[in-house]
This record gives C-alpha cells, structure tokens and sequence, in this order.
C-alpha cells in the first residue's frame, strides 16, 4: 500500500511501515475533501490498481455511466439502480454488472461475491480491491444510519479478506457525516489540488498518526 497510497511518504518512516502493516491485514480508507469528480477518479484508479494484475475489483456505485465501457473482466460492479426491476438472485456472480434496485440488496450481493472469489481464489492480502465510488450520493438517497449498516457490512468483509477498499464521500473533514462514519475505518485520507497539484493528507484511526499534505 505504501508505493500504491502513499505517493511520497519515505519508505522508512514509520507510517510507511503502518501502510504496509493495512496493505497484509486489509483495510478502508475514506476519502473526503476535494469535491472534483476528476480528482477522485484519479485517486480512485490508483487505489484500485493495475488491470494487468491478479487482483480482483468490486465497485459499488449509483450510476451505471460511471463504468467504463471496456471496464476490466477482473472487475464487477454493483450499480443501485432504484428504477431496476433485476434481482440479485437471478444474476450469476460471473456477471460483470448487477444492478440493484434496493440498498439492502447491494451488502447482501457484496458478501457473496467475495465469498465466492474467496471459494474459488483464496485470496491473497491485497488482491481484493474494493471502491464505494458515491457515499455522499447514498446520503442523498437514504438515511445515514441505513447508509451506515451498509458501509458496515462492506468494511467488515472487505478486512475479513484481507482486502483494500476506498469510499469517497467528496464533503469537508469536519462534517457531521465524516464524524459518524469515521469509525468505520482505518484510516480519513484529504484531497485538495494546489496550483494544480493533487494532494493527499492521511489521520490514521490511531489519532496520533498524520501526515503533511503528500503530491499524488
């Protein structure tokens, strides 16, 4: 994880080595701040990492013009769809998009992808890569408590996988909705461009591990 999300940092300081230690036991990272939609899908590619790898990508999103149209075959998205009348039920995990027409729908549906690429793969720290790519748009949709059950059960497989996911939810730092979800994860990562530059800023959930604004 160092190389992969923290651009800049030395690898010999010690919170290059608490990157490494989330990369071998799994781990979720919120990225708040800069709300440029450019900016997040930059972020979002590294964190997803290269499609030439072995790794295998689940993106949850509320858009389906959000994925590419040669979108990667290691790659399944889990569009909420609310005008859908598809259910999870009747689509095979081969399937590459799956859309969903109620929330509850998309954990249940995340759960049994990684457990059938757990079956199938036994997958190694790191191999699963997970993206929320629209939490703020949850927000706008549903109740925060609901949107936080869901979270929930993502973070919780994502780590039990030993797997690296990422949410954005472009609002500032100090927002209420930053507070409650914070919990949730390991790590709060700042966006802003400056003259710019993309840069990135992570508090570790410790509380006492941050770093200065990094290029990325």
């Amino acid at each position: 994880m160092g190389s992969e999300l923290g651009v800049g940092v030395p690898e010999s300081t010690s919170f290059a080595q608490a990157l490494g230690t989330l990369k071998r036991n799994g781990s979720n990272v919120l990225l708040v701040g800069e709300p440029v939609a450019t900016t997040h899908e930059h972020v979002c590619d590294t964190f997803l990492g290269s499609n030439d790898s072995a790794q295998r990508r689940i993106v949850v999103s509320t858009d389906r013009t959000r994925i590419p149209r040669d979108g990667s075959t290691d790659t399944d998205y889990l569009v909420l769809d609310p005008e859908s009348s598809a259910s999870a039920l009747d689509l095979s995990p081969s399937e590459s998009i799956t859309e969903l027409s109620v929330l509850g729908m998309v954990g249940r549906e995340f759960v049994n992808r990684v457990d059938e690429l757990d079956r199938l793969d036994d997958l190694d720290p790191a191999t699963l890569r997970v993206c929320v790519n629209a939490v703020d748009e949850l927000l706008e949709r549903h109740d925060s408590e609901v949107v936080f059950r869901l979270l929930h059960v993502i973070t919780t497989r994502t780590r039990r996988s030993r797997g690296m996911g990422h949410y954005h939810l472009p609002i500032d730092r100090e927002s209420e909705a930053v507070r409650l979800f914070e919990p949730l994860f390991d790590a709060v990562v700042c966006l802003r461009t400056i003259g710019g530059e993309l840069e990135h800023r992570w508090h570790l959930r410790d509380g006492e591990t941050s770093t200065d604004w990094i290029p990325l």
